[in-house]
């Protein structure tokens, strides 16, 4: 525009003004507790210096990834988390345009998932019938392996065998009548066969 003759530049250029690197980032993962096996969300936003938002996608590309500190209490999907290992993690948000910042992170808290398995060890093995005990020991797993507390147990075993005791840990003491004695583990639904 010349103010003078009031004349316009038909053609005038377009100039685009994109945002800067990220230098404000906010990570929120919903919901912030998942069982093991379970799938929680991870969202992010963030800002440049000025206060533009950064773009969402960048290229035709997601613009964001996600990282997990430590990695092995999750598996990442995408924007996506599953419980894996029973933990609590740090989840960051990462912008293409500042790779090397993180910002705040995000807590996600992994319990152990529904009972998957049930596991009996026996201490000792082998003793004289009538005269030894041996003790029973109960855990039980999720499918990944982490340890469920808390989990009711019953000690099935055969006729003639008698039980004394039931500590809090769940262990069972037996006394053999004669011979080798088979039992079941049960918690909840779940149940294992055991042979010692």
């Amino acid at each position: 525009l010349n103010n003078a003759a009031k004349v316009q530049d038909a053609s005038p250029e377009t100039v685009n003004v994109g945002h800067g690197p990220a230098t404000a980032i906010t990570t929120k993962v919903d919901p912030a507790q998942i069982a093991a096996g379970a799938v929680a969300a991870v969202t992010c936003s963030g800002k440049d210096a000025f206060g533009n938002a950064v773009a969402d996608v960048a290229e035709g590309n997601p613009a964001w990834s996600v990282s997990v500190d430590p990695a092995a209490t999750v598996q990442l999907d995408g924007m996506n988390a599953e419980g894996r290992k029973v933990g609590k993690a740090a989840v960051h948000c990462v912008h293409v345009s500042a790779p090397e910042f993180k910002g705040d992170a995000a807590s996600l808290e992994v319990v152990a998932g529904p009972v998957f398995k049930t596991v009996a060890s026996v201490a000792p093995s082998t003793f004289e019938a009538g005269a030894g005990s041996a003790t029973v020991a109960c855990t039980a797993e999720d499918a990944f392996g982490n340890a469920i507390s808390g989990s009711p147990f019953t000690l099935d075993v055969p006729a003639g065998v008698p039980l004394s005791g039931m500590s809090a840990s769940l262990c069972i003491c037996l006394i053999f009548i004669s011979g080798k004695c088979c039992f079941r583990i049960t918690s909840r639904s779940f149940r294992d066969r055991a042979s010692p």
